[in-house]
């Protein structure tokens, strides 16, 4: 824990020519590539992105601690209708900077901001520690419950079922994928339009966890699994 006087904390946006800055604090943090984390900025890959949804706890023309909101459009096949969601990202401080409430008042500026925009219909916060931003008024989602799941393969389709890594699709699976998830909405789900977003997210996110991908077309029917970390059980998990 760094010895600091917060009060010379700047709070304020992380502008364009300072998104490396971010950049250099994300990786190391969360233990992603840059490719992966520069898709925040990248148009074709976050096409809804403005300059502002970046915004960091500045010390001395440092960069110490962010938060990022991510736009996106939730999908409702219950009702037809499109939401506007604000994906609250990155919220990370440099080690040295922690326990000095830094991410705290990043996220109630964005909380503040999302009140006064009135733009987004919803804003959703992933986190292992659900009461530590209870305060700010998200309410926690029911739990995914673990489940076994004994394959049983009919012996016709043995030769037509295969699995590959995520890292391996091609263009064209993951132009096929993309269709099958367009054109099969569950209750709510990320609109992934257009393809260039499946591209750089989803096949980004599943080549990261080790993924495994089972792709299954056949005569008129088109589908696929997606499995994370097959090579440790405590891991797995159905990805979609």
């Amino acid at each position: 824990m760094a010895s600091f006087d917060s009060s010379s904390i700047v709070y304020r946006s992380v502008e364009k020519h300072e998104q490396k800055k971010a950049l250099n604090l994300w990786c190391p943090i969360f233990n992603n590539h840059v490719d992966l984390e520069e898709r925040y900025f990248l148009q074709n890959a976050s096409p809804r992105y403005q300059e502002g949804d970046t915004l960091g706890a500045w010390y001395n023309d440092e960069l110490v601690s962010t938060i990022h909101i991510r736009r996106f459009i939730l999908q409702s096949s219950e009702d037809n209708k499109e939401y506007l969601c604000a994906g609250i990202t990155n919220v990370a401080t440099r080690m040295e900077y922690r326990r000095h409430g830094l991410s705290r008042h990043l996220l109630q500026i964005v909380v503040d901001k999302l009140e006064k925009s009135n733009e987004f219909d919803i804003s959703i916060l992933g986190t292992n520690k659900p009461n530590h931003y209870a305060s700010f008024g998200w309410e926690q989602v029911p739990q995914p419950i673990r489940i076994m799941i004994d394959w049983k393969l009919h012996t016709s389709l043995n030769e037509i079922i295969q699995w590959r890594l995520a890292s391996d699709l091609s263009h064209q699976d993951i132009e096929l994928m993309f269709k099958i998830h367009s054109e099969n909405p569950r209750f709510y789900q990320m609109k992934r339009s257009p393809s260039t977003v499946f591209h750089h997210w989803v096949k980004a996110r599943w080549k990261n966890n080790a993924a495994i991908v089972c792709l299954y077309e056949h005569e008129q029917t088109q589908g696929y699994v997606v499995i994370s970390k097959p090579d440790r059980e405590q891991d797995i998990c159905v990805l979609e």
